[in-house]
């Protein structure tokens, strides 16, 4: 899905006549110490979006170190120059899980 989308970003920004290439910045949830309350709360967040958009983005939640090693490795591999990684939880402590895990 996001491939698609990069692809036709540079698409779009080669047909303008633009030179260089877009930069390309994507997002993905992650949850290391508590994945499945990480997706409940993503799903909490995206409900006001309707039941199947709030279940499909809970789905996506990448949870545990080689479900998000694997996340950032497919965004590297389609061309992604940034990659937010956005804690599904308000445990500081996540942010330095996935530091240990991704760095």
């Amino acid at each position: 899905m996001i491939a698609g989308a990069f692809d036709g970003v540079r698409t779009a920004w080669t047909e303008a006549g633009r030179e260089g290439s877009p930069h390309l910045v994507a997002i993905a949830y992650y949850a290391v110490a508590d994945i499945e309350a990480g997706r409940a709360n993503v799903y909490d967040y995206y409900s006001t979006a309707g039941a199947d958009t709030a279940d499909f983005i809970a789905s996506a939640v990448s949870g545990g170190a080689d479900v998000i090693r694997k996340t950032v490795s497919e965004f590297e591999a389609i061309g992604a120059d940034e990659l937010i990684l956005n804690p599904t939880s308000d445990d500081i402590d996540e942010i330095l899980r996935v530091a240990d895990i991704v760095l």
